[in-house]
């Protein structure tokens, strides 16, 4: 079975959600959800949270602000986490990809590398 591409990143800014939308927007993509940020007592804070998508099937989630691995994994220094992924359009997607890492200078990775941030 082939696996749908998806690029994972680490961004050292946090622009702002309308920011964010105001770039996606002129590449078809529209916000499709959203929850806002999530305070718990006895986990780490859930950054706010917008999923836009594309009628591609192409696909953006952005963390505004800090991610907190699991146990066990650790993050790069960043102030925001994204996803990009493709739908039935590769050419959507690296274009989605590439204006993404332009504009904000998010280093992409595989998806599929991302287990390299594992602690042994």
């Amino acid at each position: 079975m082939k696996q749908t591409p998806a690029f994972d990143g680490f961004c050292q800014t946090c622009p702002d959600p309308q920011e964010v939308t105001n770039a996606l927007e002129p590449l078809g993509l529209s916000l499709h959800f959203q929850l806002d940020a999530q305070h718990s007592y006895n986990l780490p804070d859930l950054p706010a949270q917008y999923h836009y998508r594309d009628v591609h099937g192409t696909e953006v989630m952005f963390l505004a602000g800090t991610d907190h691995p699991e146990v066990g994994t650790r993050f790069p220094a960043h102030q925001s986490r994204w996803w990009v992924i493709c739908g039935s359009s590769p050419f959507a997607f690296n274009l989605v990809a590439q204006e993404l890492a332009s504009r904000w200078g998010i280093p992409w990775q595989d998806d599929q590398e991302m287990d390299t941030h594992s602690v042994a």
